[in-house]
């Protein structure tokens, strides 16, 4: 059963995330962390932002530059993490103790 998706959500499609990361997203979040340290994601995420603003690409950039195809795996994958943990731990809740929020 390693690595084989056992989380239910039929209407759910994952590209990125393995089995073993869908079934638990702490996986992946460790790997993503090992990658690169939290203050390492926010130069990132912020020097992406700043280039799609300016001529020059991301990949020019020294310092992260030529890792951007694992940087964008990886981003894929924080969205597919946030995704699973809404439809399998938030939706859930917020349907049990916030109902007026779906009338």
């Amino acid at each position: 059963m390693e690595n084989k998706q056992t989380l239910t959500c039929p209407d759910l499609y994952f590209r990125s995330l393995t089995g073993d990361e869908i079934n638990d997203v702490k996986v992946f979040f460790e790997d993503l962390f090992e990658f690169m340290s939290l203050d390492q994601w926010h130069k990132i995420l912020y020097q992406l932002f700043i280039y799609s603003k300016q001529e020059n690409t991301f990949t020019q950039q020294e310092e992260y530059g030529h890792m951007i195809l694992e940087i964008a795996e990886f981003l894929e994958k924080v969205l597919e993490s946030i995704t699973i943990v809404y439809e399998a731990k938030a939706l859930p809740y917020i349907t049990v103790h916030y109902t007026e929020l779906f009338d």
